[in-house]
């Protein structure tokens, strides 16, 4: 399920998921929620075995495009 959510919103909440971050390793680099993961949306395919699909994530990216096309990986 894709929802839209704000920084904000994700930083109070942490505890109910894990964040990961599809943006690239350098715009992570620059800036990002303390508790995210960086998985690059180019990354992502090979690397969704890494994840466990008994935890809700939150997708995050920089305005909301990647994270949208990363959400088609998360339909467990």
């Amino acid at each position: 399920m894709y929802l839209s959510t704000t920084a904000a919103e994700l930083r109070q909440n942490t505890a109910n998921y894990q964040i990961i971050d599809v943006r690239d390793a350098e715009d992570f680099k620059k800036g990002h929620i303390p508790a995210a993961r960086n998985i690059p949306i180019h990354e992502l395919g090979e690397r969704f075995i890494e994840l466990d699909p008994k935890i809700d994530y939150a997708i995050i990216c920089y305005a909301g495009g990647r994270s949208e096309q990363a959400s088609i990986f998360f339909k467990w």
